[in-house]
């Protein structure tokens, strides 16, 4: 990139780094990289008082009365793809469980029958 004949289309650099500098390199990279990912995988399901775990069995918020998380953070690792089919599938799943309960439930508009 510093040949001569790259000069007029080069402008300057956005982010300096002293050349050999590994140290302010790895510092820039730690200060500008950022993941691009949906989040996923940060409600852990397990017990009520198990290290970390915030759902229980089907996907119940412990501690509350009726909350249920239904979106990628309950997947325990992220997908390769994109996580709205997935998400989508999941909500699904629970709609039909619950609607198959015998207890009686108030369904929010991401909850309804297609």
């Amino acid at each position: 990139m510093e040949a001569p004949a790259l000069a007029p289309v080069l402008g300057k650099m956005q982010y300096p780094v002293p050349a050999g500098d590994i140290a302010a390199l790895v510092a820039e990279i730690r200060c500008r990289a950022d993941i691009q990912y949906h989040p996923a995988g940060t409600c852990k399901m397990g017990p009520r008082h198990g290290p970390q775990a915030v759902l229980a069995q089907h996907l119940r918020v412990h501690g509350t009365v009726g909350l249920r998380a239904v979106d990628a953070s309950i997947m325990p690792a992220l997908v390769t793809g994109n996580t709205n089919a997935p998400t989508i599938m999941i909500a699904r799943m629970l709609c039909s469980r619950q609607k198959k309960s015998t207890r009686r439930v108030r369904f929010t508009a991401y909850c309804r029958a297609s």
